[in-house]
């Protein structure tokens, strides 16, 4: 299992821990049920630990990390009141499936610079 990466660690690390993150092959649907069983916390560890035991391919921590970080990037919209699935399905389905950038996460030198 990789590493998680700590804040200001090398793009080239980000770049490796995203290549690891896109072996995920989320559907829309699947992407939305698992952002469903985040929501409800309470669902229990079975219920997401079944979830991610369907990609057999890829170690759960994985499977969990990736739908963690799509449904953050859902959720930043929607706390600024942008409701991508119906405003922007495309960039809605691209987040949902599409690879993970490390610009996705926010916390290089670089962003939190460009923050200041």
């Amino acid at each position: 299992m990789e590493q998680l990466l700590e804040e200001g660690a090398p793009y080239a690390e980000w770049q490796l821990a995203c290549t690891a993150l896109n072996k995920v092959p989320f559907t829309v649907n699947d992407a939305e049920e698992g952002f469903a069983l985040i929501r409800s916390a309470g669902s229990g560890v079975h219920t997401i630990t079944s979830f991610a035991a369907r990609y057999q391919d890829v170690a759960p921590e994985l499977v969990l990390a990736s739908l963690r970080a799509r449904f953050n990037l859902v959720a930043e919209a929607e706390d600024c009141g942008v409701d991508l699935k119906t405003t922007n399905p495309n960039i809605y389905r691209k987040m949902l499936t599409g690879p993970l950038t490390p610009e996705d996460f926010s916390i290089f030198p670089a962003f939190v610079d460009a923050e200041d």
